[in-house]
């Protein structure tokens, strides 16, 4: 029965951002709201950048589901998914209007420093080799640096949507394969919709034209 449950959330993160990013592409392209070519990017034409908010809007709405059907701790929910709404959000005002850096910078350190809340005081993300505020610090920090290669990867047609896809469905295993190691209530659905989500833009952004940046937090 719980097999069911993984196909139906997979079918509808899936199915959401597949025609969620086809049509914010047809939105973006007609508004001109495009990614240049440039020395950093391989595009070899104007491409709509954006599209990858179909992935951020899935994800908005399939999170607080799972943390209601998981019975997770609301405090905490509201510390992850607030984290992920403000590094879209400034991410999405940034392609159209440009922000400073180091705006850019702090407001991920912000979201970053919100979504480490969530972790309980007993669980160390560096499995007790430093002390607990070490151990936060440095996860802020490590979470904003891959905030920031994951951006840099998005110049490559599918290349941040792939890694996504991949960390989505290993961690799925993972929940799958060591399902009592501390694992936040409905951890394989957020997983799962991460990689379901990320699969929908690749489908779209790689099979169907027009193509479109998939990062859902670029900052470029």
């Amino acid at each position: 029965m719980q097999w069911m449950s993984y196909v139906l959330a997979f079918s509808a993160a899936f199915t959401g951002t597949l025609v969620g990013t086809g049509t914010a592409a047809v939105y973006l392209k007609a508004r001109a709201i495009l990614d240049h070519p440039n020395e950093r990017s391989s595009h070899t034409a104007p491409t709509p950048r954006g599209g990858g908010i179909a992935v951020v809007a899935v994800l908005l709405m399939a999170w607080p589901a799972i943390a209601i059907a998981s019975s997770a701790r609301p405090s905490d929910s509201i510390a992850v998914i607030g984290a992920a709404a403000a590094l879209a959000a400034v991410t999405w005002i940034d392609d159209l209007k440009g922000l400073h850096p180091g705006l850019r910078l702090a407001v991920q350190f912000v979201a970053a420093g919100l979504a480490v809340t969530a972790i309980p005081q007993s669980q160390l993300v560096f499995q007790g080799l430093m002390p607990v505020a070490f151990d936060r610090v440095a996860a802020v920090v490590l979470w904003v640096w891959f905030v920031n290669v994951f951006n840099f990867m998005d110049g490559i047609d599918g290349i941040a949507g792939s890694e996504a896809v991949s960390i989505g469905a290993g961690l799925f295993l993972l929940a799958l394969i060591f399902p009592a190691q501390g694992l936040a209530p409905g951890f394989a659905f957020y997983a799962l919709t991460v990689a379901a989500g990320a699969s929908g833009t690749l489908r779209r952004t790689l099979v169907f034209p027009p193509r479109v940046r998939s990062s859902p937090f670029s900052a470029a």
